[in-house]
């Protein structure tokens, strides 16, 4: 059995600045299968690091300047499908035509090799979520979402709750153990919704909050976000993305990292967790000025909400548990172990295959 995953290893957003900015899409799919230890050969394939030093497994570039054949991204992902034809395939798009694997493309894989594609879609709430996925479905098998999105998710089967975040991995979000020496911290973005509204009212209030671009436009790596997590007694999420409300994964990586919880109301990590017992929610910028006062003066009960918090994210919403729960849902099932190695043979051998089957892109 083997699992194919597929998405862009770099935000295009970022894609014509000098440094570019990884997606987490390593950290956030190809670490947590592994820890989950779902019995598959799992191969990775970046789309957008193709040209004269693409298709990657794990990082190590293939150099297909070196091959007799210089193929596009398309042409090549039909060879390698016809020839390894794993089990499935999970795929993380990245909404832009130009760079995501065609739908073409895909309806070739569910039409003539007859794989499952399961389409994993992070930000799910909003409208263009909604109209980006009805253009998917006719080639997909399942789509796999993080937010209640529409009425079409409550019956549709092929929609399938899937609530992973880079917080489920465990070798970067952990407790750490760490001295506690930030009061307050905020890691993200900044520029969404009513976020600088409410930090700049605290922080007119007196409250020292600790204030980090996360890990996109900044130089702080995933391990450093993890580390500020772990040092602060109480960090904020707000939950909306535009004026929808999600869930973040800020959310699981805070309470993987043992730390308190404080978001805006209108959330839905109330779905996932207790409120008052395992995270806080507030009702206004004067709600949340209060509620941080009173737990960073009663270290206790702040300590104690910490821990719940961590306890049940630890229990429940571990890479294990979110991993095996998308396969049985999907009705997939695995028997070995492996990390897959693309195969450097294969351009050599599919020249009568792939002159046989070139029409199938048209």
């Amino acid at each position: 059995m083997s699992l194919l995953l597929l998405y862009n290893k770099y935000h295009a957003a970022y894609a014509g600045e000098e440094k570019r900015v990884e997606t987490g899409g390593d950290v956030t799919f190809l670490e947590t299968l592994l820890q989950a230890e779902i019995p598959t050969k799992i191969k990775v394939y970046h789309y957008d690091e193709r040209g004269d030093d693409a298709g990657v497994i794990q990082g190590e570039s293939l150099e297909l300047k070196n091959y007799k054949y210089h193929l596009t991204m398309n042409e090549e992902l039909l060879m390698w499908l016809a020839i390894n034809k794993p089990d499935v395939i999970v795929f993380w798009p990245t909404g832009i035509p130009n760079i995501d694997p065609t739908r073409i493309l895909m309806s070739v894989i569910k039409r003539e090799l007859h794989i499952p594609l399961i389409l994993v879609i992070g930000d799910s709430v909003t409208p263009w979520s909604k109209s980006f996925i009805d253009s998917w479905l006719p080639f997909v098998n399942y789509v796999a979402i993080e937010d209640d999105i529409v009425d079409e998710a409550r019956y549709d089967q092929r929609y399938i709750q899937f609530n992973l975040s880079t917080g489920t991995n465990k070798k970067i979000f952990y407790d750490h153990g760490l001295k506690k020496d930030i009061d307050v911290s905020f890691i993200g973005n900044t520029k969404v919704a009513n976020r600088m509204m409410y930090l700049d009212y605290l922080k007119t209030s007196g409250i020292d909050v600790y204030v980090s671009g996360g890990t996109k436009k900044t130089e702080l790596s995933w391990d450093e976000y993890a580390t500020l997590l772990s040092r602060s007694k109480i960090t904020l999420n707000f939950c909306l993305n535009d004026k929808y409300p999600q869930i973040k994964g800020r959310v699981m990586e805070a309470m993987a990292c043992n730390t308190m919880l404080i978001e805006d109301e209108g959330t839905v990590t109330n779905q996932l967790f207790e409120e008052g017992k395992d995270f806080i929610m507030v009702k206004s910028k004067e709600d949340m000025l209060e509620k941080i006062q009173y737990y960073l003066a009663h270290d206790s009960e702040r300590e104690a909400i910490a821990a719940s918090g961590h306890k049940k994210q630890q229990e429940f919403y571990t890479a294990k548990n979110i991993w095996n729960y998308l396969f049985k849902k999907a009705k997939i099932e695995f028997s070995e172990c492996t990390v897959l190695n693309f195969s450097h043979d294969f351009f050599y051998k599919m020249e009568s295959i792939w002159n046989e089957n070139r029409n199938l892109l048209k």
